[in-house]
């Protein structure tokens, strides 16, 4: 609402009748509940509420009809808050309109005049170091209505308190207005509001001024429509990643048996057979060996995988431990060798994968892989090549085809200008 007109009129429990008497009032309205489903406080300048427990937002004037409990409206030096509240009961008969001038005749005709017989309740903790009283009852001057500064501070945000047989609403606002015109003019910029109100506007303009409070409010409804559209996707984004980082995510993050999981689980949605051969080896070798066997769909091709995460650069002596024994056993368990071997890593764990260094940047590191016809496999390639998968953006067959044939370092296509933003080597 950067750009909404000011001053912007936050209305709060008023009947409908009442709305469309003030509405013409704000340059921008809304109704908390009603087409404005939050309060912002930084979308408003002014807030109308008839709550008995009206919020007091920061920054945002307050015009209260019957509010009983304000908390936390100053605090003294030592500490201590003003937070005036109606639990007294005066049973004084006299009820007197304050001293100051501007608001003496209002006070008089909507609040004096229509005060029900006594008792009356008074606001506790009422301290005219912090308020202007607008009308008190007998010789204590009990606090009915007043003015206060919030937090203090001499030219602050107000809060306007009235009873709630407070009449004239229309009349309330007019006044809180032309004061704020002067009070906070970036905010109520003067205008001839008697000439373009409601109360002296020619037909014409009463019209216009109408149709521009109905755009106001459809604007207002349009926005929180908007805002809860926004706060459902911002869940709705939430659960999604977390449910991410605790699945395929775990590709750019893991380590471990999550790392391993995770290959497994990219793996099999690409079409692979897949099986964890740790239970295997343990019961048949006694040996640990690779992590995973992945077959093609026929199960004529085999390729041994092994799975490394790392928080710094992946290790070259960690090659070793895919070419060397697993390879023998295999050969000698099957009868013939593995058609391949996979070393899959997830280097610089911990850090954004844009940033990532290039594992095993020297492609002539990779020769023993080569020699086995097998591939160094980043897990950044590997999520893209499943992501697009997922995304309809490639077809499975053709990543199945892709890691099948690769010998030395495998590249996903579409992760080719990504990885040229890797650093071209590792950190020690």
């Amino acid at each position: 609402m950067h750009d909404a007109p000011h001053p912007r009129v936050l209305f709060d429990e008023m009947p409908d009748e009442l709305f469309a008497k003030l509405a013409p009032y704000g340059a921008t309205v809304g109704r908390l509940g009603v087409d404005v489903p939050v309060l912002h406080p930084s979308d408003w300048d002014l807030f109308v509420s008839f709550d008995l427990q009206p919020s007091t937002p920061d920054d945002v004037h307050v015009l209260s009809f019957g509010g009983d409990d304000f908390w936390d409206l100053g605090t003294d030096g030592w500490g201590t808050t003003f937070s005036p509240r109606l639990l007294e009961e005066s049973h004084a008969r006299s009820i007197t309109a304050g001293p100051d001038p501007r608001f003496r005749a209002l006070v008089e005709r909507s609040i004096v005049e229509t005060a029900p017989a006594p008792p009356r309740r008074v606001f506790s903790a009422a301290r005219e170091a912090y308020m202007t009283p607008l009308a008190t009852v007998g010789a204590e001057h009990g606090v009915v209505s007043f003015i206060c500064t919030r937090r203090g501070m001499t030219d602050g945000i107000w809060t306007w308190v009235l009873p709630d047989y407070t009449t004239h609403e229309d009349q309330w606002l007019a006044l809180m207005l032309n004061e704020l015109r002067v009070h906070d003019p970036s905010r109520f910029p003067s205008e001839p509001d008697w000439a373009t109100g409601p109360v002296w506007g020619a037909p014409q303009v009463r019209e216009a001024a109408r149709e521009l409070a109905n755009i106001a409010a459809e604007r207002a409804q349009v926005i929180a429509a908007l805002d809860e559209r926004a706060s459902i996707t911002a869940a709705k984004l939430e659960q999604a990643a977390a449910t991410a980082a605790d699945g395929p995510q775990r590709l750019l993050t893991a380590d471990g048996a999550a790392l391993e999981a995770a290959v497994q689980d990219a793996l099999g949605d690409l079409g692979f057979g897949v099986r964890a051969m740790d239970d295997h080896h343990d019961a048949v070798t006694g040996a640990k060996l690779e992590d995973l066997r992945v077959t093609d769909l026929d199960g004529a091709w085999t390729c041994l995988v092994e799975i490394k995460g790392y928080s710094k650069g992946a290790r070259l002596g960690d090659i070793s431990k895919i070419v060397g024994r697993p390879s023998t056993f295999y050969a000698a368990e099957a009868g013939r060798p593995a058609d391949s071997v996979w070393h899959i890593v997830n280097a610089w764990r911990t850090a954004d994968p844009s940033t990532r260094e290039v594992a095993l940047a020297n492609d002539a590191e990779l020769a023993p892989l080569v020699e086995a016809g097998g591939a160094l496999i980043d897990t950044r390639d590997l999520f893209r090549a499943w992501r697009d998968v997922i995304e309809n953006e490639a077809r499975a067959d053709d990543v199945r085809a892709s890691l099948r044939t690769t010998s030395g370092r495998w590249v996903w296509p579409s992760t080719q200008g990504a990885a040229a933003e890797s650093i071209p080597g590792e950190r020690g």
